[in-house]
């Protein structure tokens, strides 16, 4: 039947999306600073801290006008800490990433010219001897990437207990196809990755990586200071704390401070402003900074009351927010990796045009990234190897937030890219969809993390290095979705405020430290007893998909003697509970499932109608839920209604397809 009210709605989105775009676009033509001005002659001092951490990162840059560039001087000083000789300093360079797209960030993928770049160095020495970087060619071999550098110490230093690192480099600010770059012309910049960075040396030897196309980055704790000279017509934010700002007649002069933190990233932007708004968490006093262009009061609304209630819920379940600021950055578009991403103290997310409450974005990005500021930013781990415990911790406890502070979320497809429309897509062209409903479907919050399990999870273990994936699906599949499933898994077998106090215990023990896979689960094991730990360490060593399934459930030769065949599929260990619905009660009978196959034997003097394994769905690895249930006679309602419903499809199928002929 023609449904003349759905069709009203696809028209009327097409024509509000047409006329919001053409308003968006011609709000971005803002005029860049003139070239013309006299430049400022003052001159800004590096400053020079006391150093708290063994690594101090020290800089002195400028935004040269009409800020398409930077020039640079900075200083690296390095405290070995220990007696050995080393010859050699590694150091990331990451800016090389865009130096051309034959690097392993590229791979082969179209790089215009205004998207690369490179760091240009006039000048480097360590302890005030000039020196030469050599490029070190990354571990597959890729002589087309530059982005790790090899610095041999002079013999006199090599038993040096300290090493500064002096570079002065300029650097063209490409296009942003990745985090650093610029947007709208120009109007928009973002500073992550965008300087020579000391590799992590631990266990007496240097741990690097060049820069991946998907996995992220091995960082230790240093200080940062940042003096920078920008044109006044800019606006700045940056990680960590504004401890100077000074003003001329053209130039505007910053000093930033970050103590004992793993990264440090800034943001300059035409037309941008601070809305702040203080709140009270746990008896702490945390300033949220929303920096942001011509935000509606409605969004900005969301957007701060998101990120009160994802501090809220962490101070209260996980400890206390680490940061006195939070600063959030609405990036102006999608055509780069600038947002919705996480820095200490800092995150971004993407200011789309169409995102209703329904959505819940940017709520649920915004969420995603404060997590971060617990697991990724305090306790640190090697992204690059070991993804999923950050990225895996974020999803898991986002979802987490959103059950607390939202309705459930609900399915949605995007009218030509773009609009949000309410309901599930089955078919389309061009993204016109061809069959769909508007109905308002719930989606549990972890849906998309069992997606991407049964589509990619014998490709992804948490055991694996995230450097070994060549694939975005199979990366994120190991580091998002099977590390969510493993921490909503344990939930489900121990509780769910036994998993809260394991990961308090674990935030509180390593914040302001590094960690690997087995810190956490040394948590895990002396907070479980041995058999609970043997069922969650079979997860965490497993590679592939798991199915659980009935085959048979048979009347015995024995009077009132059934037996139950259950096989499984994978190496998972989980205890399954068993329902044996009989046509006057029912029974509870368990599977250790450690083995391969059993052969239950049950009991009942009524006859049988369905068994059904894990009626509560708590092992969320079992890939097929469909085989763990068995009838024993055919139930002719359950045809009769999918057979309806078919045909209903079918029959709005043609009518709309019939249309396009």
């Amino acid at each position: 039947m023609f449904n003349l009210k759905k069709y009203l709605i696809l028209i009327l989105a097409f024509l509000g999306f047409a006329g919001l775009n053409y308003v968006a676009d011609s709000n971005l033509q803002i005029d860049a600073p003139s070239t013309n001005r006299e430049a400022d002659k003052k001159k800004i001092e590096i400053l020079s801290p006391k150093q708290s951490a063994k690594i101090n990162y020290n800089f002195e840059v400028e935004l040269k006008p009409p800020g398409k560039e930077i020039s640079v001087k900075q200083d690296i000083v390095w405290v070995k800490g220990i007696e050995n000789q080393i010859d050699f300093v590694y150091i990331n360079l990451f800016p090389n990433a865009y130096s051309n797209n034959k690097t392993n960030y590229m791979l082969g993928k179209v790089l215009p010219e205004e998207c690369q770049t490179r760091l240009e160095f006039s000048k480097v020495e360590i302890n005030g001897i000039p020196i030469e970087i050599e490029i070190e060619i990354p571990f597959n071999g890729n002589k087309n990437d530059s982005t790790i550098g090899r610095i041999a110490i002079p013999t006199e230093f090599q038993v040096t207990d300290k090493l500064t690192l002096h570079f002065e480099y300029n650097l063209t600010i490409p296009k942003a196809i990745g985090r650093f770059g610029y947007e709208s012309e120009g109007d928009f910049i973002f500073f992550a990755q965008w300087f020579p960075r000391l590799a992590v040396f631990e266990n007496n030897k240097w741990d690097y990586t060049f820069f991946h196309p998907f996995a992220e980055f091995n960082y230790d704790f240093a200080d940062f200071y940042l003096n920078l000279k920008i044109p006044n017509n800019f606006s700045v934010v940056a990680t960590g704390d504004l401890i100077d700002k000074k003003e001329s007649e053209n130039f505007s002069y910053y000093t930033y401070q970050q103590i004992n933190q793993i990264d440090f990233a800034w943001c300059a932007a035409l037309e941008y402003k601070p809305i702040q708004k203080d709140i009270v968490v746990d008896g702490k006093s945390i300033k949220i900074n929303l920096f942001q262009n011509n935000l509606s009061e409605n969004r900005i609304k969301r957007i701060l009351s998101a990120a009160q209630n994802g501090i809220k819920f962490l101070s209260e379940k996980i400890g206390k927010f680490p940061y006195e600021t939070l600063t959030l950055v609405a990036v102006p578009n999608k055509d780069s990796r600038i947002a919705n991403m996480e820095y200490p103290s800092l995150i971004t997310f993407a200011n789309q045009y169409f995102s209703p409450e329904f959505t819940l974005n940017p709520e649920e990005t915004i969420i995603h990234e404060i997590v971060h500021q617990y697991f990724y930013a305090s306790v640190v781990n090697d992204e690059s190897k070991h993804g999923w415990l950050d990225e895996g911790f974020a999803n898991y406890l986002t979802s987490k937030i959103l059950e607390e502070y939202y309705p459930a979320k609900t399915s949605y497809f995007r009218l030509f890219g773009e609009v949000p429309i309410q309901g599930l897509l089955l078919h389309e062209l061009e993204q016109v969809p061809l069959i769909y409903s508007l109905a308002e479907i719930k989606k549990p919050a972890y849906i998309t993390s069992l997606s991407a399990y049964y589509k990619w999870g014998n490709y992804a273990s948490l055991v694996e290095t995230s450097l070994v994936y060549s694939s975005y699906n199979h990366y994120a599949t190991h580091a998002y979705s099977r590390g969510e499933l493993f921490l909503k898994n344990i939930e489900n077998l121990i509780g769910e405020e036994k998993l809260n106090n394991i990961l308090q215990k674990y935030f509180n023990q390593f914040k302001s430290k590094r960690v690997n896979p087995d810190d956490f689960l040394s948590i895990l094991k002396l907070n479980s007893d041995e058999n609970t730990y043997r069922y969650i360490k079979s997860w965490y060593l497993s590679s592939v998909t798991n199915d659980f399934k009935i085959i048979s459930v048979l009347k015995d030769f024995s009077e009132d003697t059934y037996n139950l065949l259950i096989e499984k599929e994978g190496d998972i260990l989980f205890p399954i509970d068993i329902e044996v619905h009989t046509n006057v009660d029912t029974l509870k009978l368990f599977w250790d499932g450690n083995n391969s196959h059993t052969n239950i034997r049950f009991k009942s003097k009524h006859d049988i109608v369905t068994v059904i394994l894990d009626p509560t769905k708590k092992n969320l690895y079992d890939k097929d839920f469909a085989n763990n249930s068995l009838t024993t006679e055919m139930q002719l309602g359950g045809a009769i209604s999918i057979s309806l419903r078919f045909f209903f499809w079918v029959q709005n199928f043609l009518m709309v397809f019939g249309g396009f002929i």
